[in-house]
């Protein structure tokens, strides 16, 4: 998290201590990938930095990025990043984020936290990535498909035809430090 505001605000919702055992660093994601020892590892690597609609820090972005975070997963550990756009007036950032980390990583799953379709306008996507899910993952992500009846979730994972039309919008744009 880029803003130490944000973490304590979250530290105090939350009920957490300093030493609740949760490692957050204060900077941009970049900058603290890049820094990072060649040594430290992590189960779990979140990234929000796309929250007010389809603009984006391009640092975040790239294959050359999300190479770096790759080697900072343990065997099993799953990168998430929320990513907001409209599926069905745009999608050409989501289409060319989930390209992009698919050149990285040989897993990815695509969740909409709502409901897909006609008019609904900017969604909130989720995008897990990982050289293997944990099985446990794997199985709650497939209960996830259309028409579940998961009464905590409303949203669904992407399906390969919604995959594939992403990629379509964006034209099969991966993302790179140089473009």
């Amino acid at each position: 998290e880029i803003d130490p505001i944000v973490v304590e605000a979250c530290r105090q919702a939350m009920g957490l201590s300093e030493n609740a055992g949760i490692r957050i660093h204060t900077n941009d994601a970049r900058i603290v990938v890049t820094e990072l020892p060649a040594n430290r590892m992590y189960d779990l690597i979140i990234g929000d930095a796309f929250n007010n609609g389809p603009t984006v820090p391009w640092q975040v972005t790239t294959v050359e990025f999300h190479r770096q975070i790759k080697q900072h997963l343990r065997p099993g550990g799953v990168m998430l990043t929320n990513i907001v756009d409209d599926y069905e007036n745009g999608g050409k950032l989501l289409g060319a984020y989930v390209q992009t980390v698919q050149k990285v990583f040989p897993q990815v799953r695509v969740f909409c936290v709502a409901p897909l379709g006609p008019g609904n306008g900017l969604r909130n996507f989720i995008i897990a990535a990982s050289d293997e899910f944990p099985p446990a993952a794997d199985r709650y992500m497939q209960s996830l498909m259309p028409g579940h009846n998961n009464k905590s979730f409303p949203g669904s994972m992407l399906q390969s035809e919604h995959l594939a039309s992403l990629a379509e919008k964006c034209g099969h744009l991966v993302l790179t430090d140089d473009y």
